[in-house]
């Protein structure tokens, strides 16, 4: 069946023809009435007003502003919460009102067909990628919640980032945890590997009593108790220190003496933050697999004596500095400690697991565990760390492993083939260590954004953004998240959309609004 916007092009083709052409001859030809030759050349007229029009007008330009269109909805209104009136106005700033519907209400039909063809698209994908996925693969996740109107919880597998809950619900207890998890646990049971969270009691009993899997404290909440306590309180005296000193600078005759104090005390808390921050850094640097200087195999046991020494050092610290710690913040650090360190055993026996294989021998394993692990695990951490301090240290040894494969024999006995298939062995096996939720907590930050921008996100909204996440965000390496559990490739996620969305609507000339008569004054009597 010929829609209107083929049969304008069939009276336009035939008016731009030599010669004068008449509206019957025009109707002859095309097959259509008259009368709506004439409408459809009215509208012709009105539309050619520019000198792009004709560009648009045809069939190429036609499929340019239907991509046009749907990517600017998509990037900018479903991505970015940009509302239908902005959108109206910079689609009348391209001057396209003429060849299609860029009303507020057009533009918000034509954004709910495009999230309802997101979601079809996000429940196809994922029952396809998870039958073709065979068998599922084990998988770390973390869990939090995050709250607007109502409560949202978040359940990510942390090595690939794909959510695989995220939904609004009325409160944050045990028991909504398990209704909102029944879909993972019928798929994933057994998968799961261990879950990172951040010591909430339900967090803690969903992992141990329903997940199946050990609970994994988290690294970065309990580094933030630290800075909360100890690190706002120098914070709070800083600040007071050199709102004084301010002060007395402005002051006419100020006291030498008591601005040579002050400056001093705002010195030693300068000297204090660096202090803190060395111990929060090694920190950090004590919880991983292997040791950042020896590049040895670290345990629990040892990670733990690690962290219960920085703990000291904090209370003496406190001491020497003479803060109050009002929070007992590092008494919560010192009681979570096993269950930072808990992560290490865990991964390593997911590594073993791995290697598996009677066809292994004893001194390729030790290479694989003792050279290239490490090697690998320092490289992702150069990457992933913003903070020159850490990369210094994660670049030296990272040095020191690539100098240590290459004088290793069984490095140059291997051919490339399969000296690349350990290497994607390795790294991937890296992404499996996982000591924190800070890409939960990532997600959560956009979601406080995209709610701030509509100035609230309904739940169908959610499910929207989440199959966004999931299918269409992308990595340095351009891969999805999708891509990265399911190890399968997916049709693009734009693409496959805007293949299904209807034409767009055509332009309709706007109702003018009626203007009330002006009064007509009373004459005046003579």
């Amino acid at each position: 069946m010929i829609n209107i916007r083929q049969r304008r092009q069939q009276v336009s083709a035939v008016r731009s023809q030599s010669g004068h052409r008449t509206i019957r001859s025009i109707a002859t030809e095309t097959h259509i009435p008259k009368s709506s030759v004439h409408r459809h050349l009215s509208a012709i007229r009105q539309r050619d007003q520019f000198p792009e029009s004709s560009l648009w007008a045809s069939p190429m330009g036609e499929q340019w502003l239907q991509r046009l269109v749907v990517a600017a909805i998509y990037v900018f209104g479903i991505k970015r919460g940009v509302g239908a009136e902005s959108l109206c106005e910079f689609f009348h700033k391209l001057q396209l009102e003429n060849h299609i519907g860029i009303s507020v209400s057009s533009l918000r039909k034509i954004q709910g067909i495009l999230e309802g063809e997101i979601l079809t698209y996000q429940k196809a994908e994922h029952e396809r990628l998870s039958q073709a996925c065979t068998p599922l693969p084990k998988m770390c996740v973390g869990v939090d919640e995050t709250w607007f109107e109502q409560t949202v919880l978040v359940m990510m597998e942390l090595s690939s980032g794909y959510l695989l809950v995220d939904e609004m619900t009325a409160s944050h207890r045990y028991n909504i945890w398990q209704q909102s998890i029944q879909p993972v646990l019928k798929q994933w049971q057994g998968q799961i590997q261990y879950c990172v969270n951040d010591r909430a009691k339900a967090l803690i009993k969903l992992a141990l009593n329903d997940l199946g899997c050990p609970s994994i404290a988290d690294l970065f909440h309990a580094m933030r108790k630290l800075t909360q306590g100890l690190g706002r309180e120098m914070e709070n005296r800083l600040a007071k220190r050199q709102r004084r000193l301010r002060e007395l600078k402005e002051q006419n005759a100020p006291s030498a003496l008591e601005i040579q104090t002050l400056q001093s005390e705002v010195d030693n808390l300068h000297a204090a933050q660096a202090d803190f921050r060395q111990h929060l850094r090694q920190i950090s640097l004590g919880l991983h697999p292997f040791d950042v200087e020896a590049q040895s195999a670290q345990t629990t046991q040892q990670v733990s004596l690690k962290l219960e020494q920085q703990v000291v050092k904090l209370k003496q610290f406190q001491k020497i500095r003479q803060l109050k710690d009002a929070s007992g913040s590092i008494d919560k650090f010192n009681r979570q400690i096993d269950d930072l360190s808990a992560i290490v055993d865990v991964w390593w026996e997911w590594v073993h697991q791995s290697l598996a294989a009677p066809t292994l021998t004893a001194s390729l394993m030790a290479w694989l565990t003792t050279v290239l692990l490490p090697l690998c695990y320092w490289h992702t951490q150069v990457q992933r760390t913003h903070k020159p301090a850490l990369t210094a240290y994660y670049q030296t040894a990272y040095q020191q492993a690539q100098a240590a494969l290459i004088v290793h024999p069984i490095t140059s006995s291997l051919d490339v083939q399969t000296y690349r298939n350990w290497v994607d062995w390795a790294n991937e096996m890296v992404t499996k260590f996982q000591r924190t939720t800070a890409a939960v907590e990532g997600r959560n930050g956009y979601l406080t954004q995209i709610h701030h921008n509509r100035r609230g996100l309904s739940p169908h909204r959610l499910r929207v953004m989440t199959a966004i996440h999931n299918f269409d965000l992308q990595r340095a390496d351009d891969s999805t998240a999708a891509e990265r559990l399911f190890k399968q490739a997916h049709p693009d996620l734009f693409q496959s959309v805007l293949a299904q969305m209807p034409d767009l609507p055509l332009p309709r000339r706007r109702a003018k609004s009626s203007t009330a008569p002006i009064l007509a004054m009373p004459g005046v009597p003579a």
